[in-house]
């Protein structure tokens, strides 16, 4: 049996432990389900530092302590007990002194003696000379901790004492508010970093890169999100006596694992509850479970959007070889038996309106799975390593929701190699990033489907290692007059519920010499091939839109063959459009290059249609 993400996160820990490291980084905000996995394997770690004969057989090993420094609590020390099946954990009161402090007296230089008595530290010589009373040390500030990790590294002998783990949790913002708490962690884990005893320090609880003058001492490792056996688990759980038939985590319905899947574990346990009482109606149950994970993305990656599976498939006509392509992997995948997991990897570049964005959500409904969407420029962030954060995030939900749809729209903006000096070489990290991620994809196996679109006129600024990685490219074209007819026939059919009686060929032809048109920018040079207005897919839905406008006055929804038609010659004086100064972007052949200001609203009801034509 394959070792679950969960079981390699325990391994790399407790690997990090044995080789040393000084102090580690876990990507992770849910410390409580994260602190029974570390307490177990720092035992591990220390009964085989024990038995490398590190400890005299003479001395007595010393006992564990593990910590947890957590802002306003304070420094405390994890008392936890390990039964047969779960751990429980208590909490002492805060640290309110440093054992490890050092001084001597000022009179006899004999080192003072500290103790605690009525809410403060009382320092006194064993001579008898006058004692001074200090303040109550306050752990709820990190530099406090800090100095009782660093007092006990110089002051103690490990082979008595320090058999001591500390986990340090939000510790992102202090350290980036203070330099000074910054450089003086940095002293610590140098000290860490020669001591040969088992003290660990651990840094949890936030999400992102620590200040760069710490990075180079502490590994990173991410705390993987619930697995499908955990979800399984959580459901059963949750739904308890009150369904006896999903008590067994195996009757848990695919589906539902399946929508749930993504979620990191403390949302699972929130929806899980909320899903336990709708399991008398499972379709309720799965659309719970589907749109709670949708926005619970949302919270973790707000610049990602997941779109579930849609009921119906959107009407796609034409490309009948990328839908026969299709059909062959989804063949293939409901035979699980064969063992076989073919690799997606598709790039459909067009022009754009063709309905490349569409055949996505199609793919997407044939496949039966959701769609991870990464659209160009929203990963991008001026903050430095704010980008290579939210790249990460989105790797990380892309193997969390797999199976998925891993949809990268307009791919050539985002996977450019040029620019590179200009912004701070992001893009080239970005490029590598998403790179060796689609690597990993192909040689784990994993379920993702790479489905990218991009514009042919920009597909020569897409980087040239980029196109090895897909296993099939398809070009979209210009759709013709049939394949218009059609289109237009869908869409009618969509909206009427039956079919409707229409000269679909007629409109489609309409639509061909209304906008076989001669297009020039302001300069007077042609801005669309071969200097014509080509009609695409994304003009039908347009024209519908504003005829339906019109049926919309007669208090029907289905426009009649005359409105259309009335729609399509008012899309050929929208070919004009004007910019923020008044300017003309776009006009036919042989009209004024230059429109007033004072014109802008004649062509108002027009600007819609005229920018669309733009595109």
């Amino acid at each position: 049996m394959p070792a679950t993400q969960l079981e390699k996160f325990s391994t790399e820990f407790y690997s990090r432990l044995v080789s040393r490291a000084p102090a580690l980084h876990i990507d992770c905000d849910e410390v409580e389900h994260m602190l029974p996995l570390l307490c177990t394997q720092y035992m591990q770690f220390l009964e085989r530092y024990r038995r490398a004969d590190f400890f005299p057989k003479d001395i007595q090993p010393p006992p564990a302590r593990i910590w947890m420094w957590k802002m306003h609590r304070g420094l405390r020390q994890l008392i936890w007990s390990q039964a047969t099946e779960h751990v429980s954990m208590q909490w002492e009161q805060p640290v309110t002194e440093n054992p490890y402090a050092t001084g001597v007296c000022a009179q006899c230089g004999t080192k003072l003696h500290t103790a605690w008595k009525d809410g403060h530290v009382q320092v006194t010589c064993p001579n008898g000379h006058a004692g001074f009373t200090s303040p109550e040390l306050d752990t709820r500030r990190l530099e406090n901790t800090l100095q009782l990790i660093y007092d006990q590294l110089l002051n103690t002998d490990t082979l008595t004492s320090g058999s001591d783990l500390y986990l340090i949790v939000h510790p992102k913002a202090v350290l980036q508010s203070s330099p000074a708490t910054a450089l003086f962690f940095e002293d610590v884990l140098e000290e860490l970093n020669h001591n040969p005893g088992p003290v660990r320090v651990v840094l949890t609880g936030m999400t992102g890169d620590l200040p760069p003058n710490l990075v180079n001492f502490i590994p990173r490792l991410e705390f993987p999100y619930p697995g499908e056996p955990a979800i399984r688990q959580v459901i059963a759980a949750a739904a308890g006596t009150n369904h006896p038939e999903y008590v067994d985590p195996a009757a848990i319905p695919q589906q539902l694992v399946t929508n749930l899947a993504g979620l990191n574990w403390r949302q699972l346990e929130t929806v899980s509850r909320e899903v336990a009482v709708r399991l008398n109606h499972p379709q309720v149950a799965f659309q719970h479970a589907s749109d709670a994970k949708v926005a619970a993305v949302k919270a973790i990656a707000p610049h990602i959007e997941l779109e579930p599976t849609v009921e119906a498939a959107p009407p796609i006509v034409g490309m009948d070889v990328i839908k026969a392509r299709i059909r062959e992997i989804k063949a293939v995948l409901e035979k699980p038996e064969t063992g076989v997991r073919p690799r997606v990897a598709i790039l459909i570049a067009g022009v754009p309106g063709t309905g490349k964005s569409a055949l996505i959500r199609w793919i997407s409904h044939e496949l039966g799975v959701p769609i991870l969407w990464d659209r160009a420029g929203d990963n991008f962030h001026a903050h430095i390593g704010e980008t290579d954060r939210r790249q990460r995030n989105k790797h990380r939900l892309a193997r969390a929701c797999a199976p998925i749809a891993y949809a990268t729209d307009e791919v050539e903006k985002q996977l450019t190699s040029q620019g590179s000096q200009s912004d701070g070489g992001h893009g080239l990290r970005y490029l590598a990033g998403e790179l060796s991620f689609r690597q990993q994809i192909f040689d784990e196996g994993l379920p993702i489907f790479i489905v990218d679109t991009a514009n042919l006129d920009e597909l020569d600024t897409l980087p040239p290692e980029f196109y090895a990685r897909y296993t099939e490219i398809f070009f979209v074209d210009y759709p013709t007059v049939e394949v218009l007819a059609n289109i237009f026939c869908a869409h009618l059919n969509r909206i009427a519920g039956e079919a409707p009686e229409y000269d679909y060929h007629t409109l489609a032809t309409t639509l061909v010499e209304s906008l076989n048109v001669a297009v020039q920018d302001f300069k007077g040079n042609p801005i669309k091939q071969n200097g014509k207005r080509m009609p695409v897919g994304r003009d039908v839905v347009q024209v519908l839109a504003n005829a339906q406008l019109k049926a919309a006055g007669r208090g029907v929804q289905l426009p009649t063959e005359a409105e259309i038609l009335a729609t399509i010659a008012e899309m050929r004086a929208g070919l004009v459009a004007l910019d923020s100064q008044g300017y003309v972007l776009a006009r036919l052949t042989g009209e004024s290059r230059q429109t007033k200001k004072s014109q802008r609203t004649t062509a108002a009801h027009t600007g819609d249609a005229g920018l669309m034509a733009l595109n």
